[in-house]
């Protein structure tokens, strides 16, 4: 089944619904609830389909931001290979630490996101001198 054939699957559209609804009808990002809305998957997870992605690798984004989230997150991809380790390793956990918390994290940080995560970076710095290189 191809991945355009998935998505018209009535699992992928349960699940879309139940997505959707869990945001009010509303976009994720931008709060715009007149805008067509999709379903971004933050992540796939190999073997998995698209359906059985969990809660918090989806989210509901108006076409707006789906094209300019998809678009920063290439760029990001992209430019992940070429990062020293030290680098890497504060990103990853401050990927995990977002991962935990889903797609409502100012619920959690506060509206002050990116200054918690720059501490959480900050903090790594520590333990940056004791890593060693393989």
């Amino acid at each position: 089944m191809t991945y355009s054939e998935k998505l018209k699957d009535p699992r992928w559209q349960r699940r879309r619904l139940e997505v959707l609804q869990s945001a009010n009808f509303s976009c994720q990002d931008c709060r715009d609830a007149t805008q067509t809305l999709h379903v971004h998957h933050g992540r796939y997870e190999k073997g998995k389909e698209p359906w059985e992605a969990m809660d918090s690798d989806l989210m509901c984004v108006c076409s707006d931001c789906h094209r300019h989230r998809q678009t920063l997150e290439d760029e990001v991809k992209a430019g992940m290979s070429c990062l020293p380790y030290n680098l890497l390793n504060a990103l990853s956990t401050a990927s995990l630490m977002m991962g935990h918390v889903g797609h409502n994290m100012e619920q959690r940080f506060g509206d002050d996101l990116a200054s918690n995560i720059i501490r959480t970076v900050h903090a790594k710095e520590a333990s940056w001198n004791k890593v060693e290189r393989f």
